[in-house]
């Protein structure tokens, strides 16, 4: 970092000199600097990198960013549409010109109120690629009190709910501002960001566990289409797999009664439980029953890196229906064991006497 700032000093001792590095390595170094956002050094690289070298094939793009420069660090909208409608003409079939026209719309969308909102929100940004998290989140929440009808004014409090999950770990005043922003804005297009972030929130709050899981299935079942949708998803099996939770496959429905014989270490660093159902179970009800009694007895192990056995059986010790073992990082595994038609009129009998 301190070779950075050095030779920011030396370029701006010798502007007005030739520059000795080469137009690549010119426009490079403005674009780092705007990276590490050094704002003010990054403009004055790229109208450095634009007066030594008019005619590099880097120009549209410099000017580009020399325009979004003047918009997000210094404020000035008039001077930043100059600028963007100065590159659409002089370069006007580059991508940097199809860029400028979309900024350009940006610009005229959200230029109410004269303007403010927007100088406002873009000191937010700013103020957030510095890594000055509190400040950026005291310029978004000033734009929404100030101007609450602003066209910014929801995404304001979205982005401050952000930064307050994510970077100053103030999840209860991110789930605040989103309260805030659910009652002010029950219409927002920016529902789904908000709903991804009040799960961060909840997950930041209480942790990978059960309630975080349950807000990012919400985010999924409201805004499917989403591309929140698809990031909850992600996250929901992040965290199943780190903190070892299982979920069922298995209809409920078919869940048998069964009672459980015994449950403990049957070697090492393995967990056994041994359940007994009726001889009537078929497939579907053996591994609905299987699941059920590995989800009810897999938090049970003593030690959180042991496997887990269910072995279920229509006549234990004799025939055995099935077994569940599950290695944690991993997903289940059901194994049916496939009975004899002797086995099947045994069990059958033996159920009977077990009932009278």
């Amino acid at each position: 970092m301190k070779t950075v700032l050095m030779t920011i000093l030396m370029l701006a001792c010798v502007t007005l000199a030739e520059p000795a590095e080469s137009p690549e390595r010119a426009f490079a170094f403005a674009v780092q600097l705007q990276l590490e956002g050094y704002d003010a050094e990054a403009l004055l690289e790229f109208k450095r990198f634009l007066f030594y070298h008019p005619g590099h094939s880097k120009v549209p793009e410099a000017k580009l960013q020399l325009a979004k420069l003047t918009l997000r660090y210094l404020g000035d909208l008039d001077q930043a549409t100059s600028a963007l409608t100065e590159l659409q003409t002089s370069h006007r079939y580059s991508a940097a010109a199809q860029t400028a026209e979309q900024l350009l719309a940006y610009i005229q969308e959200h230029s109410d109120y004269a303007g403010r909102p927007l100088r406002l929100y873009l000191r937010g940004q700013a103020a957030e690629r510095r890594r000055e998290a509190n400040q950026a989140v005291e310029h978004f929440l000033e734009l929404q009190q100030t101007w609450p009808q602003a066209r910014l004014a929801d995404l304001a409090l979205v982005d401050a709910a952000r930064l307050q999950t994510t970077e100053l770990d103030q999840p209860n005043a991110a789930l605040d501002t989103l309260r805030r922003l659910a009652d002010t804005y029950p219409f927002s297009a920016h529902r789904p960001a908000a709903a991804f972030i009040r799960a961060m929130a909840i997950e930041a709050q209480y942790g990978p566990g059960t309630e975080a899981i349950s807000a990012y299935e919400t985010v999924g079942k409201d805004y499917p289409d989403s591309e929140y949708a698809g990031k909850s998803a992600v996250r929901i099996t992040t965290i199943r797999r780190q903190a070892q939770l299982l979920q069922r496959q298995y209809d409920p429905d078919f869940v048998l009664n069964y009672e459980v014989l015994k449950r403990g270490h049957a070697g090492a660093n393995n967990f056994t439980v041994v359940i007994q159902f009726s001889a009537e179970a078929t497939e579907r009800g053996i591994q609905a029953t299987l699941e059920d009694a590995l989800l009810k007895h897999y938090k049970l192990r003593p030690d959180k890196g042991d496997r887990v056995t269910v072995e279920a059986y229509f006549n234990y010790p004799l025939t055995k229906a099935g077994t569940a073992e599950w290695t944690p990082g991993s997903d289940p595994v059901f194994t049916i064991s496939r009975r004899k038609a002797t086995d099947l009129l045994k069990d059958t009998i033996l159920d009977i006497f077990r009932k009278k």
